[in-house]
């Protein structure tokens, strides 16, 4: 692993099981163990998309399962994961936004990413909260949908998905995810 992050200072990097999918910056000069997946990328645009609740419900519905976590595996879930092709500036510019106050947070607070997203589903940090509403928003545009899609809690499907066969989409799946959390789904 090391020789393929040589040429990167940071990579994008994210746990492989929990009941919410994290996306973060990592230094190359740390140590990765089995329970990170790190993705040979430093940019903006990608940790953005990767974050997304467009990427997320991709994530549950092709990844397995280990009890009720996710366990993210990126040869179903980044693999196959029909990335969009526009809208990279904005995505971009919430992503950094996002990751400024983020961080602006766990530091204030003395707090890592697991409390601080339990703690905003209790109410707190509505401005957190407004950025994730704000950068899904832009990765539904950066598909060519409208920004209502990104609020649709039935969850959506990328467009080039409808082109694989559906036993391609499942593939590497253990058992079915429950419905409802995060589900993906096509809409017509």
């Amino acid at each position: 692993m090391r020789s393929a992050l040589r040429d990167f200072d940071k990579v994008i990097a994210a746990n492989r099981v929990g009941k919410r999918l994290f996306f973060t910056f990592a230094s190359t000069r740390w140590c990765f163990g089995d329970k990170v997946v790190a993705f040979r990328r430093d940019d903006l645009w990608t940790f953005g998309v990767l974050s997304s609740q467009i990427h997320t419900g991709w994530a549950w519905q092709q990844s397995s399962t280990l009890k009720a976590d996710l366990n993210y595996t990126p040869t179903t879930a980044v693999e196959t994961f029909p990335w969009p092709s526009g809208n990279r500036d904005a995505i971009g510019d919430v992503a950094r936004r996002l990751i400024a106050r983020r961080s602006e947070i766990c530091l204030e607070q003395n707090i890592g990413l697991t409390k601080l997203y339990n703690q905003m589903d209790d109410g707190a940090w509505k401005d957190l909260r407004d950025l994730h509403r704000e950068l899904d928003e832009a990765v539904a545009v950066a598909y060519g949908w409208p920004k209502s899609v990104a609020h649709d809690s039935r969850g959506v499907e990328p467009p080039a998905a409808r082109a694989q066969p559906r036993d391609r989409r499942r593939r590497g799946r253990v058992r079915p995810v429950q419905r409802g959390l995060n589900s993906v789904r096509r809409t017509n």
